[in-house]
């Protein structure tokens, strides 16, 4: 039986960045990394890209791309994913982890917030944007090959993510930081960023 009293337990020197694909949340993290001191000791894993090796490693067929990995079943995202955030805890110093609380699988959003609570992430980064915005960057993406989905979609689909961020926050008492993405804001997102990582370390 899992216990998740998370004043009882000690924060992991982990920072989840978040949010749907689109949001523009890999743009902000780039630059916000690309602003901190040489001296920052700072570990940037996308859990995506670790699961794709991962499972390329095992042999299983029809998994090319990362696009690929929505065709993974809930049980094997589970299974390998559990060997990804363990692999990722294990790394010294502070890590921060690119990577999706909700995804898609076929016509259903899926989370996992109780893995959440057990990562223990000190802070949480959710990039959050205009639907249309999202909807006409990824039309603009020649290397997405998944699904189109209209912006009332991926609407909801942004929602039902920050909802389940909103309440893994609300347990563990991790700090969140919303940043509402627009072209005008990318400074002040990537300032806010940097802030929220550098003050995990």
């Amino acid at each position: 039986m899992h216990s998740h009293e998370q004043s009882n337990k000690q924060f992991n020197d982990l920072v989840i960045v978040t949010g749907v694909s689109g949001s523009g949340k890999d743009f902000l993290l780039s630059r916000a990394l690309q602003t901190l001191p040489l001296t920052a000791q700072v570990t940037l894993c996308s859990f995506g890209t670790a699961l794709h090796e991962l499972v390329l490693a095992t042999g299983l067929e029809g998994y090319e791309t990362r696009d690929d990995l929505h065709k993974l079943s809930a049980g094997l995202v589970r299974e390998f994913g559990q060997q990804v955030l363990q692999a990722i805890l294990a790394i010294e110093g502070t890590k921060i982890l690119n990577t999706h609380v909700a995804y898609r699988e076929g016509q259903l959003v899926v989370s996992d917030p109780v893995t959440d609570l057990d990562l223990g992430a000190r802070a949480y980064i959710f990039v959050h944007a205009d639907p249309k915005v999202i909807a006409a960057r990824r039309a603009q993406d020649p290397e997405r090959t998944r699904t189109t989905e209209s912006s009332t979609v991926i609407g909801l689909h942004q929602e039902i993510a920050l909802s389940t961020v909103q309440a893994i926050v609300g347990v563990t008492a991790a700090t969140l930081t919303v940043l509402h993405n627009t072209h005008e804001n990318t400074a002040a997102n990537v300032e806010a960023m940097r802030e929220v990582i550098e003050q995990s370390q």
